[in-house]
């Protein structure tokens, strides 16, 4: 059987480098909906939705539309040159769901990116050096992203000393948690291993920002109760930490 790449003449794995990961040797012509087709026309169903950036299936018209629509006005206006109402507009759509106090949007271009940003912010804001995370966390593969991140080695392998004065602290499993009793018991006991890092680790007031998913990806999509967050949260306005 001769593979999609060889029929083409393109083979990832020579033109890509190995740090970009590669789950199947497809090279994809076109996408509709829940499917694409390689080059040869075969059709495979994703699941993966484009890690979440095609929620909406691919090449749905009203996006496809949008996309051209835009694409014969303006297709870069670089943001700190330009301004432009598609960039304000979704602004004020996604300010319109937060507190009021949330009322600006730092546009990038990945969540690794997000992360960088975040971790600028609350170093400035704070005049603190220290950041806390948490255990199978996944924040991005950029240098300071991968310094808060723990879901897994390959992420981090090999890329020392990363961002220093990071300190990660458990994030409650209660499927499989090392913890007996009640989840109410459990989520104590996450809860207190948090503040032991202010015992053991680091003082609270060296501490900008707590960075958390709320729930846990690719470190093994974890839930925590409503209970346990809004306990980090009041340990964080207690100490002034973003």
């Amino acid at each position: 059987m001769v593979s999609a790449p060889e029929r083409v003449g393109l083979d990832p794995a020579e033109l890509m480098p190995r740090a970009i990961g590669r789950y199947t040797p497809l090279v994809v012509d076109r996408g509709r909906g829940l499917y694409v087709w390689d080059t040869a026309g075969d059709r495979y169903a994703d699941y993966t939705s484009g890690i979440g950036v095609v929620n909406t299936g691919h090449c749905h018209p009203r996006v496809v539309e949008a996309i051209r629509e835009q694409a014969g006005k303006i297709i870069h206006a670089q943001a700190n040159i330009l301004a432009h109402e598609p960039m304000l507009n979704a602004a004020v759509a996604l300010t319109a769901t937060l507190p009021d106090s949330l009322n600006q949007v730092f546009w990038t271009n990945s969540g690794a990116e997000a992360t960088e940003g975040a971790l600028k912010l609350a170093k400035i804001a704070t005049g603190r050096p220290a950041v806390i995370a948490f255990r199978g966390g996944f924040h991005g593969r950029t240098h300071a992203a991968m310094g808060v991140t723990s879901s897994r080695v390959k992420v981090r392998g090999h890329y020392e000393p990363l961002l220093p004065s990071v300190y990660f602290a458990p994030f409650p499993y209660l499927f499989r948690s090392p913890y007996k009793g009640t989840p109410e018991e459990q989520d104590l006991r996450y809860f207190a291993e948090l503040e032991e890092l202010f015992d053991q680790l680091v003082m609270p007031d060296d501490v900008a920002a707590m960075l958390i998913e709320t729930v846990v990806g690719e470190g093994g999509y974890m839930v925590p109760t409503a209970r346990w967050l809004q306990k980090v949260r009041e340990l964080c306005d207690k100490h002034g930490i973003l």
